[in-house]
């Protein structure tokens, strides 16, 4: 996803109730709105911008392990939108996270979270970075090729440009629906702890 000015908008995660080894995690738009009114309030302001890593090094249960060493800042998250289908996030990404979207080396987004304890498990409540990871605990988390990206620059992207447009939307139909096989066969390690 070849962007000029490296800002893009990206839903982080889609709204359900996920097994975790903390306990369920439930994910509605309540919990996305309270979110996104704390990622705007004045406390986050004086923090800063929120990092996109690969993994979770920033966090005391994966530092160090493998998958979450780097502590190389990707990207930021510079704003939160609650949607009907879910958590959205514009980032801002800088060059050596332009060239890992641009080259798909990661398929999915992690959200780290503070989480609340509510009936039934657990809800999340604030956003504390994001993971580029190929190992999600939520489904619905891909890193999505915008909607709105043009046929031609999609088939550019991954070098289909000799392919008719339906020709394009059927091969991204399959590979989206193999994609999502393939993760509900992997087995996970129970070990890792991601949002």
């Amino acid at each position: 996803m070849k962007t000029k000015d490296k800002h893009t908008k990206m839903r982080l995660a889609v709204y359900g109730s996920y097994p975790h080894v903390r306990g369920l995690q439930i994910f509605n738009k309540s919990s996305a709105e309270c979110m996104v009114k704390k990622f705007y309030s004045l406390w986050q302001k004086l923090k800063g911008r929120l990092p996109i890593y690969i993994g979770h090094p920033d966090d005391s249960d994966f530092a160090e392990k493998v998958g979450h060493s780097d502590k190389t800042i990707y990207g930021h998250v510079v704003g939160l939108e609650a949607r009907d289908d879910g958590l959205y996030m514009d980032c801002e990404w800088t060059e050596k996270g332009q060239k890992l979207l641009d080259t798909a080396l990661y398929k999915y987004f992690s959200p780290r979270w503070g989480l609340k304890k509510v009936d039934g498990g657990f809800s999340p409540i604030r956003l504390i970075s994001v993971g580029l990871t190929n190992r999600p605990n939520l489904l619905g988390s891909e890193i999505q090729v915008s909607a709105s990206m043009p046929a031609d620059l999609l088939a550019e992207k991954f070098g289909l440009k000799h392919l008719s447009q339906p020709r394009l939307i059927q091969l991204f139909s399959e590979w989206k629906e193999q994609s999502e096989l393939w993760q509900k066969e992997q087995p996970r390690q129970s070990q890792e702890i991601q949002a």
